[in-house]
Parts: structure tokens; C-alpha cells; sequence
């Protein structure tokens, strides 16, 4: 039974690992393991000078592993499948951006064979989960940490639990793969064991790819708890509690500097994340994700720097529209004829829970389109994160605020075009 990527919280709860790890080892005079020469992209990339400072100098990226042991004392493995891939860019300007790899994507293993993707930690450990993921995305690693099954419940547990939205019924049980699951739909306060238990769920229609969006939900969430002055205070202590369920290439020195862009994240503002998108295909033996990489490669781009592609296809953006007004769908026939004219495909309208506020989704990661869309509307906050709907660029949440505005003359401004293949939006029904 494979675990799935239950450690889409690793950016916000990692990075309090990452806090308390820095500031304990240093004071402990852990000696770090000697660092892994910088895995490179197959493509050349832009030059980033990076000269000394005490501060984050550069930009840095980091690849997170969570572990997908199984049962009894295998669940302290750090050498097994890797069930999460988190590919987080961090800036000395304390942005976060922050890619998800869904563990079944299809790739080229160096010195292997082209197959699953989270087998990569295992054939070679995270050196080669480096490269893997370098050389499918053409750009640079700079370092990895890798958690456990048990590191993820410690640090849950040390910060008290964590308060959790579960979007609907969820039950599973399975006893050969001691996982148990019983929730409720409705906010609730969650243990370290019962976080991991929902962040393994992928027992429906929508399989791991639904499961790796509810984990964004989710980190959503836990970022804005964690990072508080009434947290902030633990992290130093999770590094005892956190050594023995890790592996990083981290020096001590390099910890602090990563802790001067964590200490100061502002998740709202701040962090941005995806996931990789595509389609599934099960006619080459294994159940492969097959990565649709243009639809991200503005995402790329901008946040971890990818050259651009001169050949790159521009495709017309597809909107799902939510009405959250509490009004009748017919109401936003203006709306629907607006984005028509400005160059938007209305893929679908679908009624949701009544809300004032108007947001703006792109679940591709592109923000200048969400601002662009924004700002046609006349409102909205944009959220950069692979929370909405699959089938669409981008998830416009109307809000009763909509209603305060729709009167008012929209600015003429071109609809920002996106890029990638439609394989991408078509909807998928998850593993089987």
C-alpha cells in the first residue's frame, strides 16, 4: 500500500523544522554532513551572482522528500519511495514559491529507466531525486531535505495541533497499511497522527491528484498558524524531536540564512504554490501522471527562473466561474459576456457557500493573469495555488462584493493569453 504525498505542509511545517534545526544545531555544534556538489538543469540557465553575505545572498532551491514507508519500524524510513516531491524556491526577498510533483509522474531516472518518479530516492536518494526533477523541469537544486512519516507527526504534535477545514466525508481503513480514516467535513482542531492520516486520503474519484490539491488547501491553512509570534517561539525545540527523522544536505550556516527569509514570510503575501499538471495514461504498464509542463512554464519562469521558451504556445485562458453571490447563475450573464469580449473561455459556472469577498485562483501559478483578471472584475484578491479547478487557468470565486461593482465601466485591457496544452484541463478521474 503506497502512502500518498502527505507532506504538502512541508513548506510551512518543514520550515519550522528548518528554524528550530538551524538554531539547534548551532547551538548543539552539529556537524552537518558534507553538502552534495549543485545538481544543474540539462539547459544552461541565466547566471545568478551570489557573493557573501551573512543574510540569504541568493536565491535558493530546495527539494523536499516525504517518505512513504509502510508499517512497523519501516516507518522511520528515509530511503524508500518518496510519496511527496516539493520543489521550493526561496528568495532573499522572503517569497516562497513552491511546485508540487505529483509521485506518479512519468520521467527519465539517470542511470535507471524512465519510470515513476518517486522511485528516484530510492534507486539513489535525494542526489538522484535532484537530478531527476533538474532535468525534467531544466532548473537548478540547490539542496534537499527529506522527512519521515514520524517527523510529520512530531512536529504537528510539538506545535499543539493544527486547525484543519476537511472538505467533505472522508473513511478509510486499512489495517495492513495501519492507516485509518474517519473525518467529518467542517473545520477541526487535528493531532500529528490524525493530520497524517488526512494527508494520506486519496480514496476517491479524484485519487492523488485530488489529494495533492486538498494538501495546498491545507498548507494554506497551517502556514497562516504557524507562522505566529505564538508558534515562532517552539521552533527552536522541534530540532531534538526532528534529527533522527531527517536528511539534509543543509550545512548549519545555510540553515540561518534560510531562516532570515522564514521568519519574515507573510503567507498571504508571500507564498505562491502549483503543482505540476497533465493527465494520466495507463497504456505503457504503470499508472503514470503525464506532465504538462507548458501549461506551468510561465510559473517557471518567473519564480524559479527557467530561460524562456521562444516556441512557446499561447492558448486562450480558460475561467471556471463559482458563484459565491447567493444569487441565481443567470445573474452573472454580464460577467460571462465581459470575459467573452476581453478574450476568456467561460469553461463552466458552479454554484458555492455564500461569501463577501471576491478571489481570484490561478492554480498554473500565474500571477499577472490573476492580477489582469482581477482587475477586469474590479475585484478580487488573487491567490497563487493549485486549489482550483482542474479543468481551467484560472478559478474566479464572485463574491457578494461582485454585486457593488458590476455597474461600474470596466477599463479596456487585453485578456492575458496562457500557455500549454488542453491535455491538461480536461478533467481527470484519479487513480483507480
Amino acid at each position: 500500500m503506497k502512502l500518498p504525498s502527505w507532506v504538502s505542509a512541508l513548506v510551512s511545517l518543514i520550515a519550522g523544522g528548518i528554524v528550530g534545526g538551524g538554531l539547534g544545531a548551532l547551538a548543539a555544534h552539529h556537524q552537518a554532513p558534507t553538502p552534495a556538489p549543485v545538481r544543474h538543469a540539462a539547459r544552461p540557465l541565466r547566471a545568478t551572482p551570489s557573493p557573501p553575505a551573512p543574510e540569504l545572498a541568493r536565491e535558493q532551491t530546495l527539494l523536499f522528500l516525504g517518505t512513504d514507508a509502510t508499517g512497523g519500524g519501516e516507518r522511520d524510513s528515509l530511503d524508500s519511495n518518496s510519496d511527496t516531491m516539493l520543489l521550493v524556491h526561496l528568495s532573499p526577498a522572503h517569497r516562497v514559491g513552491v511546485l508540487a510533483i505529483p509521485r506518479d509522474t512519468r520521467a527519465a531516472i539517470p542511470g535507471h529507466r524512465v519510470f515513476k518518479i518517486n522511485a528516484a530516492n530510492v534507486w539513489g536518494g535525494p542526489e538522484l531525486a535532484c537530478r531527476t526533477v533538474s532535468d525534467l523541469l531544466g532548473v537548478p537544486i540547490d539542496h534537499y531535505l527529506v522527512l519521515n512519516l514520524t517527523g510529520v507527526r512530531t512536529m504537528v504534535d510539538a506545535l499543539g495541533g493544527l486547525d484543519v477545514t476537511v472538505p467533505k466525508r472522508m473513511h478509510y481503513v486499512d489495517h495492513t497499511g495501519h492507516l485509518f480514516i474517519d473525518f467529518r467535513a467542517g473545520r477541526q482542531h487535528l493531532s500529528g497522527r490524525q493530520v497524517e492520516a488526512y494527508l494520506r486520503f486519496r480514496h476517491d474519484d479524484e485519487g492523488d491528484i485530488g489529494r495533492v490539491r486538498r494538501q495546498q488547501a491545507f498548507l494554506l491553512e497551517a502556514a497562516h498558524q504557524v507562522f505566529t509570534p505564538a508558534h515562532l517561539w517552539q521552533l527552536p525545540g522541534l530540532w531534538p524531536r526532528l534529527k533522527a527523522h531527517t536528511q539534509t544536505d543543509l550545512s548549519p550556516i545555510e540553515v540561518v540564512r534560510l531562516v532570515s527569509v522564514l521568519r519574515q514570510l507573510d503567507p498571504r503575501r508571500d507564498l505562491e504554490m502549483t503543482s505540476i499538471p497533465g493527465h494520466e495514461n495507463a497504456t505503457e504498464g504503470p499508472w503514470y501522471w503525464i506532465a504538462d509542463l507548458n501549461a506551468i512554464e510561465p510559473f517557471l519562469e518567473r519564480v524559479f527562473h527557467k530561460p524562456a521558451d521562444p516556441d512557446r504556445v499561447n492558448l486562450t485562458p480558460r475561467v471556471m466561474i463559482e458563484n459565491d453571490t447567493g444569487r441565481p447563475n443567470r445573474e452573472l450573464q454580464g460577467l460571462i459576456r465581459m470575459l467573452g469580449a476581453r478574450g476568456y473561455r467561460v469553461a463552466d459556472v458552479r454554484r458555492g457557500p455564500e461569501r463577501g469577498e471576491t478571489t481570484v485562483i490561478t492554480q498554473r501559478g500565474d500571477r499577472a493573469g490573476a492580477e489582469t483578471l482581477a482587475g477586469l472584475m474590479g475585484t478580487g484578491e488573487v491567490v497563487v495555488a493549485g486549489i482550483g479547478a482542474r479543468e481551467s487557468d484560472f478559478t474566479l470565486q464572485v463574491g457578494s462584493d461582485w454585486q457593488e461593482v458590476a455597474e461600474r465601466p470596466v477599463a479596456e485591457s487585453p485578456a492575458l493569453t496562457v500557455t500549454g496544452s488542453r491535455d491538461s484541463a480536461r478533467p481527470d478521474r484519479g487513480r483507480p
